[in-house]
C-alpha cells in the first residue's frame, strides 16, 4: 500500500515538474526585424499572396493610400487638434520616397496599384473595455494593410507611445521597413 502512495506521489511531482519545465521554456516569439521590439507589433504575412510584386510597385511609386484617424471617444481627444488625416498622409509620403527605385519614371503607367489603407487610433483610456491596466500604456496604435487585387498581402498593427506623436514618424518607418523586407 505504502509503494502505491509513494508512486502516486512521485508521479505528481514528475507531471508537476514536467509542466512547470514546459512553461518555463516556452520562448517569446521573436519579432522578425528590430523596429518591431520597441512597441507593441502584431503582424499578418499573406504567404500565398504575391508580396514581391506588391514591393516593386512600391518601389515604382505605384500605390494608393487612404486612411483615416479614430479619436479617443470616451475622453478628450489628444488627437484631434494636432493630427489630421493630411499630417499622416505626408509622413506616410515622405517614408515611401525613401523606397522608390532610383530611376523611377513618373511617366510609366502600371496595371496595378499596390492599395496601402491605414488607420490611426487614439487610445480611448477612459473606455470601460479596457481589459487590464497594459491597455492604457501607450497613446494608439496605427495599423496598415498592403493590398493587391483586393487582396490582402501583409497588415501590421505598431503602438505609438507619445501622446504628441512624435514617435509616429518611426513605427510608421518601422511598418514600411516591415513591409519591404518580406
Amino acid at each position: 500500500m505504502k509503494k502505491i502512495f509513494y508512486i502516486a506521489i512521485g508521479l505528481i511531482v514528475v507531471f508537476l515538474m514536467y509542466g512547470l519545465f514546459t512553461e518555463m521554456s516556452k520562448k517569446k516569439k521573436p519579432k522578425r526585424i528590430a523596429c518591431q521590439e520597441k512597441t507593441i507589433t502584431f503582424e499578418k504575412i499573406n504567404s500565398s499572396a504575391s508580396i514581391k510584386e506588391g514591393i516593386e510597385l512600391l518601389k515604382q511609386k505605384a500605390y494608393t493610400l487612404q486612411g483615416k484617424i479614430d479619436y479617443s471617444v470616451h475622453m478628450r481627444s489628444h488627437l484631434v487638434n494636432i493630427l489630421s488625416s493630411e499630417d499622416v498622409d505626408l509622413m506616410i509620403k515622405k517614408e515611401i520616397e525613401n523606397y522608390l527605385n532610383a530611376s523611377n519614371d513618373n511617366s510609366i503607367q502600371h496595371d496595378k496599384n499596390l492599395n496601402i489603407n491605414y488607420t490611426v487610433y487614439e487610445n480611448d483610456k477612459e473606455d470601460k473595455n479596457k481589459k487590464n491596466k497594459d491597455a492604457k500604456l501607450y497613446a494608439g496604435h496605427i495599423i496598415f494593410e498592403f493590398k493587391l487585387d483586393n487582396i490582402l498581402l501583409y497588415k501590421i498593427q505598431t503602438d505609438y507611445m507619445n501622446l504628441d506623436v512624435k514617435d509616429l514618424p518611426d513605427r510608421i518607418k518601422c511598418a514600411f521597413d516591415s513591409f519591404v523586407s518580406l
